[in-house]
C-alpha cells in the first residue's frame, strides 16, 4: 500500500485520523463511541460507531507522527479558548468574537491545512466533499516543509457557532462559492467552522480583518446557529431519519 504524503509503499498503513481523535474523545462526553450519521436516504441503513472517523489508506506510521505537533497544537488551543471562553468586543461593547490566546499562527494554520488535507485523500465517504485538485498537492508541500506560507496563501476565517441544539455534531466539509469565490467549509467539534478560501480571486472584505494573520491574535467569530446553513442541513437530516423509522413529523424548532 502506497502512503499518500511520502508515497512510499508499505505492507500496511495505519489507521489514521483525520480529525484527531481527542477532539471525539471529549465530544462523545461519557459515551463509548462517536456516532456518525448521513442526510441521504443510503446512509440510513447503516451505522458508523467509532471514536471519530480514521482510514486506514492514507498514512504510513512515519508520516502520521509527521501532523502530530499540528494536531496537539490545534487541540490545546481550541479547549482552552473553549474553557476560558475570553471574549473580543466590539466598539459598541457587542461581543463577537472568542479570543484563542494560545494559538500560534504556524502550528495553527498548519493544523487547519493538515485536517484539509487529510480529508481530500481520504476516501472515507465522510470526506466525499473534499477534493483539493491541485492544490493538494500544494499543501502536502507545505505540511512536508512546515511551511504555513503568509496570510495569502490558503487564507481562512475562524468561527464558532452558538446556540447548536446539537453540540457533539461534526457535519461533514465542503465546497461552496461566496460571491463567486470558492472556499472549503471545514467542520471540527465543538461546533468549529473554517472557511478556507483556494480562489486566486480576493476574499469579501467583510471577511478579511478576521483572516489568520502572522503574529496576530485568533479570534473565533461567534455566529449563530440559528437559521444557518448547518442548523437547514440537521433539520432536513431530522426529517429523513424520522421518515426512515415511521416517526410523525411534528417537532418544532425552536430559537435557543
Amino acid at each position: 500500500m502506497k502512503c499518500k504524503f511520502c508515497h512510499q509503499d508499505f505492507q500496511k498503513l495505519v489507521d489514521a485520523h483525520v480529525i484527531p481523535r481527542s477532539f471525539f474523545k471529549v465530544t462523545r462526553g461519557s459515551g463509548k463511541h462517536a456516532v456518525l450519521l448521513g442526510v441521504d436516504e443510503k446512509a440510513l441503513g447503516k451505522k458508523f460507531k467509532q471514536a471519530g472517523i480514521s482510514d486506514k489508506e492514507i498514512l504510513c506510521e512515519q508520516c502520521e507522527r509527521r501532523f502530530g505537533p499540528f494536531d496537539t497544537h490545534g487541540f490545546a488551543a481550541i479547549t482552552d479558548m473553549l474553557k476560558s471562553k475570553k471574549v473580543y468586543e466590539d466598539p459598541p461593547g457587542k461581543s463577537c468574537a472568542y479570543i484563542a490566546t494560545k494559538a500560534q499562527y504556524n502550528l495553527f494554520k498548519l493544523f487547519i491545512l493538515s485536517v484539509l488535507w487529510r480529508a481530500s485523500v481520504s476516501s472515507v465517504e465522510f470526506y466525499r466533499g473534499v477534493s483539493l485538485g491541485a492544490h493538494e498537492q500544494r499543501i502536502q508541500k507545505m505540511l512536508a516543509n512546515n511551511d504555513p506560507g503568509t496570510e495569502h496563501d490558503y487564507p481562512f476565517v475562524c468561527l464558532h457557532q452558538t446556540g447548536h441544539h446539537y453540540p457533539s455534531m461534526v457535519l461533514p466539509s465542503f465546497q461552496e462559492r461566496i460571491n463567486g469565490v470558492n472556499y472549503y467549509r471545514l467542520y471540527l467539534p465543538y461546533n468549529l467552522i473554517f472557511l478556507i478560501k483556494l480562489d486566486s480571486r480576493p476574499m469579501l472584505d467583510s471577511l478579511i480583518p478576521a483572516v489568520l494573520k502572522p503574529g496576530s491574535t485568533i479570534h473565533f467569530l461567534l455566529m449563530p446557529y440559528f437559521g444557518s446553513p448547518e442548523m437547514k442541513y440537521i433539520e432536513s437530516a431530522k426529517v429523513l431519519t424520522k421518515k426512515h423509522l415511521g416517526i410523525p413529523q411534528r417537532t418544532v424548532y425552536r430559537k435557543k
